[in-house]
């Protein structure tokens, strides 16, 4: 789709697309001639900068985000966070696991605490 369709699909305008992409947050269009084809990849991008920005996330931090996304960075590497230990990841494990039998109703779990119902 041209520049006029992909601001009407994300309800920005065509000034701001091309801001985006000058700042690096969009990858160029594709071209046909002297035309610019925006794909579903750009309208994707194009909503979660909205998104984003509109969760008080600046450009320069999308931007940042974005660029460890293309990289192929997990989470934690993007939060600068080490990984967790081997322990504390099963300690987390079994949190999780206990937090969700918690949360499931006695009627639901009686069939499994050999209760015979």
């Amino acid at each position: 789709m041209r520049i006029e369709a992909a601001a009407a699909a994300t309800g920005l305008t065509t000034r701001n697309i091309r801001a985006y992409q000058s700042l690096g947050l969009l990858p160029a269009p594709i071209l046909e001639g002297r035309v610019g084809r925006y794909d579903a990849a750009h309208l994707e991008r194009l909503r979660a900068v909205v998104r984003l920005g509109a969760q008080g996330f600046s450009l320069a931090g999308i931007k940042a985000l974005f660029d460890a996304y293309d990289r192929g960075e997990s989470l934690g590497t993007i939060l600068g966070l080490a990984p967790a230990a081997p322990e504390i990841e099963e300690i987390r494990t079994v949190r999780s696991r206990s937090l969700r039998l918690a949360l499931v109703p006695e009627p639901l779990t009686a069939g499994f605490t050999g209760s015979g119902n």
